[in-house]
């Protein structure tokens, strides 16, 4: 993987139109898009979301419960996916700047305890376009599922490892939509061989706008 090598900017600063050549650098517009230039010359733009578990929604039942660590110098804040039973979170975006093309998602995790084993992830989307969709928004349904499994790398039981869902089931999504996107952890399917729970630290969502 790249390192990169020009930090993100959070500011009001005025980013270059094109980073400079021969290194991969990220730089971040007022518009919330973020300019990358790849060590082979192209550039490009995407639209990063963070997503954290402070919020997230629930249903009634089958949900991961919120924790927060008291780390050594620092607090760790969580949602607990159980090692037995299938549970679900949910976050509501918006679709900003969309323009094409698959969603990538990661998924920022780690194991309560032990240093083997796999965990099996599964995402979700829903997506409704204000003022055009006539879809009843408290019956809509999920588009179809993308999953994937991501193993523990050993050594430290807590570290924390980055899951990527290549998001290709979209719901016909736009820019500017009401977006839901459901995340679920299964431990009931094969691949999943971490038994006890699995904590998700944070989600990074990003798209192309073009």
């Amino acid at each position: 993987m790249p390192k990169f090598v020009a930090p993100l900017q959070l500011s009001q600063q005025t980013a270059p139109a094109t980073p400079p050549s021969g290194v991969t650098a990220l730089y971040a517009t007022t518009s919330g898009r973020v300019t990358t230039k790849r060590p082979d010359g192209t550039v490009g733009t995407s639209v990063p979301q963070l997503l954290r578990p402070e919020q997230a929604l629930f249903l009634a039942t089958a949900f991961p419960q919120y924790t927060k660590i008291n780390g050594t110098s620092f607090p760790v804040t969580a949602l607990a996916y159980d090692g037995a039973a299938t549970e679900r979170a949910y976050w509501k975006i918006s679709s900003f700047f969309y323009g094409s093309g698959n969603l990538t998602c990661e998924l920022i995790w780690y194991a309560t305890s032990g240093t083997t084993g796999s965990v099996m992830w599964e995402t979700a989307l829903a997506a409704i376009t204000p003022d055009v969709d006539t879809t009843d928004v408290e019956t809509k349904a999920f588009a179809t599922v993308n999953t994937v499994q991501d193993s523990h790398l050993g050594t430290t039981a807590k570290r924390l490892h980055t899951a990527t869902v290549t998001m290709t089931n979209l719901d016909s999504l736009a820019a500017g939509d009401v977006t839901w996107l459901r995340v679920s952890r299964l431990p009931a399917d094969a691949g999943d061989t971490i038994a006890v729970d699995v904590n998700l630290v944070s989600i990074r969502l990003s798209y192309s706008d073009t």
